[in-house]
């Protein structure tokens, strides 16, 4: 059977989609269309102004040099390479998802988890344990113990009592099934819509979920506390815990609590006592939870704070004692913020499936899928072995004959006898799970191929998936001939720096500076005073900032330090005093400044200087780089033919910048 590999579709296939568009630019025998460069030149723009020709002039010149690189990189066969391959397929995996989703359901599923977070359900339950692949005999048994259990529930029985003496989640000897408050996404869908569709106090028929049957009683409904941030301070009392050591716990956490009564810093006591060490060396910092994420008695103690700083008392649950400290809330936010995220955790969710299975449904449609109904060839003629390591499909007849078909792909019993082979259980199933099992293998083996035959023609059937398959492509080909031709031979070339250096010198000047205080007055008459003021320092001494104003406020009370450090004599605060570099060399001299009412004391002159390379070292490799890059581009420019239809570019220039 054949089928066309992934590589070859990729790289074949850009010739026909980029072909519907008219040829921009020729690099030798290579065309590139008008419609890739308008992409790339919309998706890498920044500014918000309107598009002027003067920048797509600009653009194009980049344009031109980045496919000069990319056609030199196919040119050595750095396509070719494994790595390359895999990692294409891996940039392309990833680009794929979203075309395996039905975008109306998933944004109206979005909707709904969106709606649903707006409230909190406090439930209880009642779990039927049952393997997902169970059987019928099983499911119906499992069941029908689920509805017996509600018939007593019905006749007065507390939902609490049953669920420790009949559910199979252990948690419920101690709560009674109670599972506190919750929102969506924190169960399994079709436990999450029976909650969010039961009245109050009302009982479920039994739901279905992987794990079993479930009875679910609602108890109260309320609207979502949000998120809270918080520290925590705690003191461990394991279980096995003796009352001595539960009481100097108990001792512990109240003196701790007493020093932040007396204004104790909390980060330092939680880095200093908690027994959580992984948030005590944070300063008991925790990451923002909701509901039903902690363990209750610690939620509803953080949850109840009101006052950002504010500290609870001590407290116990069953890990501890603890104090907490509210650093932050926040509500539920908008649904655009959180739009994005929430369709991310929807298309990893169960309900995921829901969409899948709609895709398959279409595909077949699409496809033309014929099921030749060949299953009763495993269902009926294959036994307990099934699940043992080593089994084969060498016992199953008629192997030549087709099970299914669609397109110009035909899958026959044998390719499906394979499929079993190499997907063997990790685990032992009871015989009667056989058919349910082989009926189930064979579903994902139709959705597999249907999904393979539709991941190659994503191309085809979507052009912004092929330009954005061909923009990872050319990517990664750029940063690989980038790294050999300018960062890794700049990195090895010392001597090449060196001299590049010895030329550029006096690039790396580092500029002369001033050590200087600046004062400013609003008195005119601090100039005639002036004479008098300066009597008072003796030039061989620097003077400190504060003996400078404690002897001019004597003349002036006006005069205030407006700064004081070392400047470059481009600084803002320097050139405007229109004084010049030769009066700023003049240590111990007060100068006044031409423009405003400000006087310079001038402490220090750090006249201009050389670098040497070891400190202006990471300048000139850039600069270098940059060097590496020209001259590399002048070789590929006079390597190859280019040529630019310009009339086609004038069109598309009177096009974008036509809608600004």
């Amino acid at each position: 059977m054949r089928f066309i590999s992934l590589f070859l579709f990729i790289f074949l296939f850009p010739a026909y989609l980029f072909s519907q568009s008219p040829i921009l630019l020729k690099i030798d025998n290579q065309n590139i269309n008008t419609e890739e460069f308008r992409r790339l030149f919309l998706k890498n723009r920044i500014e918000k102004t309107p598009i002027s020709a003067l920048e797509l002039d600009e653009y194009l010149e980049l344009f031109v040099n980045f496919k000069l690189k990319v056609k030199e990189a196919e040119d050595r066969g750095l396509d070719t390479l494994t790595s390359f391959k895999e990692e294409l397929k891996s940039y392309r995996s990833q680009l794929t998802k979203p075309y395996f989703f039905k975008d109306n359901l998933l944004d109206s599923m979005v909707v709904e988890v969106y709606e649903r977070l707006q409230y909190e359900i406090n439930a209880s339950h009642i779990l039927i344990k049952l393997n997902e692949n169970a059987p019928p005999e099983d499911t119906i048994r499992a069941y029908q113990k689920a509805l017996r259990i509600r018939d007593k529930l019905y006749t007065g029985y507390s939902f609490s009592d049953l669920a420790k003496s009949f559910s199979d989640d252990k948690s419920a000897s101690k709560n009674g099934g109670n599972l506190g408050y919750f929102t969506a996404l924190q169960m399994f869908y079709s436990f999450e819509n029976a909650v969010y569709n039961l009245v109050d106090d009302s009982i479920s028929w039994p739901i279905r979920t992987k794990v079993g049957y479930h009875l679910i009683q609602i108890h109260d409904k309320r609207v979502a506390r949000g998120s809270v941030k918080v520290s925590h301070i705690m003191k461990l009392t394991p279980k096995n815990a003796s009352i001595l050591d539960k009481q100097r716990a108990k001792m512990q956490i109240d003196s701790i609590y007493i020093q932040l009564q007396a204004g104790g810093n909390f980060a330092q006591l939680a880095q200093k006592f908690s027994d959580d060490r992984s948030s005590g060396v944070k300063g008991g910092e925790l990451p923002w939870f909701s509901s039903g994420k902690m363990i209750k008695d610690f939620e509803d103690k953080a949850f109840n704070l009101s006052n950002i700083g504010e500290n609870s008392k001590p407290f116990k649950t069953d890990f501890g004692w603890h104090i907490v400290k509210l650093l932050d809330k926040k509500g539920l936010e908008s649904f655009e913020s959180m739009k994005a995220e929430l369709a991310s955790k929807v298309r990893r969710d169960e309900r995921a499936n829901l969409s899948k299975q709609s895709v398959v449904e279409n595909l077949k449609k699409e496809y033309n899928f014929q099921n030749f109904n060949k299953l009763f060839l495993f269902t009926k003629n294959i036994d307990s072995t099934m699940f043992l390591s080593g089994w084969t499909s060498k016992n199953i007849s008629q192997k030549e004959k087709p099970m299914f078909h669609f397109e110009q792909h035909t899958y026959t019993v044998g390719d499906f006898g394979h499929y079993l082979e190499i997907n063997m259980p990790r685990r032992a199933y009871p015989i009667s799970a056989i058919v349910p099992y082989i009926e189930h293998q064979f579903s994902k083996f139709v959705e597999e191929k249907l999904f393979e035959f539709e991941d190659e023609q994503l191309e085809t059937k979507y052009p912004d998936f092929a330009y954005l398959v061909k923009e990872y492509h050319d990517g990664i080909l750029l940063f690989n001939i980038s790294e050999q031709e300018i960062w890794g031979k700049s990195s090895r070339d010392s001597m090449g720096l060196k001299e590049f250096y010895e030329d550029h010198k006096s690039k790396y000047i580092e500029p002369a500076k001033v050590d200087v205080s600046i004062f400013s007055y609003t008195s005119k008459k601090i100039n005639k005073k002036w004479k008098k003021i300066e009597a008072n320092f003796e030039q061989s001494k620097i003077a400190e900032d504060s003996t400078i104003l404690i002897i001019t406020k004597i003349y002036d009370s006006s005069i205030r330090l407006d700064t004081t450090g070392i400047f470059s004599l481009d600084d803002g605060l320097i050139s405007m005093s229109g004084l010049n570099t030769n009066q700023y060399s003049k240590v111990g001299n007060f100068l006044f400044s031409k423009n405003e009412a400000k006087f310079y004391y001038i402490r220090n002159f750090i006249p201009e200087k050389e670098q040497k390379l070891e400190l202006v070292r990471g300048l000139i490799l850039v600069d270098y780089q940059k060097r590496l890059e020209d001259d590399w581009i002048n070789a590929l420019k006079n390597k190859h033919y280019i040529s630019v239809d310009k009339a086609q570019f004038e069109l598309l220039k009177t096009v974008l910048v036509g809608k600004n």
